[in-house]
């Protein structure tokens, strides 16, 4: 976690201890099955650990771009197997970086996730397919000690299929509204619009395929304000993408048709700079930004851009003076039970998803806005 002090000038990670927790929310006392060490990382003044994403039993991960703190926000997370698995959980030991306590150490680290395994997509109907008998599969849960209840699933990966159902098939007044009421928890936004020709749909499942190649990249955290630490493995991905992802046309630079960008702030010059150039030479670029997202932070810290609203200006400005404004389409980001963009002071729909989509080939998807390059 980051949570920046004083400390952190002198020393970027350190225990926190658990006499501490209590003030993050974090029951102190002893959890039955639970081991838990939590460390502060920050490197000061602004380098900000921003990463956000669960490894499970090293044979699963999730990646996410959802602060735990904060539930106000609209957010994406992808579920991955197989040997990305070994990556993200490389990230984690890269991050924590000083030693665990023994016991219980690291029960995973020489059980590492395998690329030649069956995978499970679709109803992840793992049970049935592990087992011979069905009937015998479907009574076991994923934990023998959960106690299975009439409203739910008998294990996690049924129970999210079976929610993914309803939401397909309920209308929007059944599955829209409990979502839309859990995103009030700050400040409730009424619903101004109804007239939807789709429901809802949180929740989407790939269909069993062979695995397909992924990168894990990332850099450190940056501790002084400005865009100075370009050269690393994230941005050579998002700027260029450059190594073995250079023939799926990675990147910005690498664009030759359309590229869409989901972000809560845009203003990093770097990428400005590389989608500007990516319209100029004939390229749609498609961006979903929210509405004043963090911006008094962007606007007052030297270095971070400005404001979205002021870049958008500025670069619509710019493609006008070459003729080639057509090619940047920037939208503010609505949810689906509204009519018109909520600024990010009202803390109730706020969009926090960073992802990009390059030609239909790419996808790239994880913790970093387009204001942290």
């Amino acid at each position: 976690m980051d949570a920046a002090n004083l400390r952190n000038v002198f020393q970027a990670r350190y225990d926190r201890d658990p006499s501490t927790w209590s003030k993050i929310g974090v029951p102190h006392e002893k959890l039955n099955n639970i081991d838990l060490d939590i460390i502060n990382y920050h490197e000061a003044p602004l380098g900000t650990f921003h990463s956000k994403f669960a490894v499970i039993d090293r044979q699963v991960a999730l990646v996410n771009s959802n602060n735990i703190n904060i539930r106000s926000n609209v957010e994406m997370m992808c579920q991955f197997e197989g040997d990305i698995v070994n990556s993200i959980y490389d990230c984690f030991l890269v991050s924590w970086y000083t030693a665990f306590k023994n016991p219980p150490g690291l029960p995973c680290v020489s059980t590492p996730a395998v690329a030649s395994r069956k995978f499970y997509f679709g109803k992840r109907n793992a049970f049935v397919d592990k087992e011979h008998n069905p009937e015998e599969a479907q009574a076991k849960t994923m934990d023998e000690t959960h106690v299975d209840h009439e409203d739910h699933a008998i294990d996690p990966a049924h129970e999210v299929f079976n929610m993914s159902e309803r939401y397909d098939k309920e209308n929007h007044f059944s599955t829209a509204r409990p979502i839309n009421e859990r995103l009030n928890v700050m400040e409730k936004a009424e619903e101004t619009f109804t007239d939807h020709e789709t429901d809802f749909a949180p929740f989407y499942f790939h269909t069993p395929h062979e695995p397909v190649p992924m990168a894990m990249v990332n850099r450190q955290p940056q501790k002084i304000p400005g865009h100075f630490d370009l050269h690393n493995p994230q941005n050579a991905v998002w700027l260029q993408g450059r190594s073995h992802l250079t023939r799926a046309n990675a990147g910005l630079k690498l664009a030759k048709n359309e590229v869409f960008i989901h972000s809560p702030v845009f203003n990093a010059s770097p990428v400005v700079q590389a989608v500007l150039d990516s319209c100029k030479r004939g390229v749609t670029v498609t961006l979903y930004i929210d509405l004043g997202f963090n911006d008094f932070a962007e606007g007052v810290v030297p270095f971070q851009g400005g404001t979205s609203d002021s870049v958008r200006k500025r670069m619509m400005e710019e493609l006008s003076k070459c003729g080639k404004q057509q090619y940047l389409k920037w939208h503010w980001y609505v949810a689906k039970d509204q009519k018109a963009p909520l600024r990010f002071e009202n803390q109730s729909r706020n969009n926090h998803v960073k992802f990009m989509q390059v030609d239909g080939q790419v996808s790239i998807m994880g913790k970093i806005g387009r204001y942290r390059i």
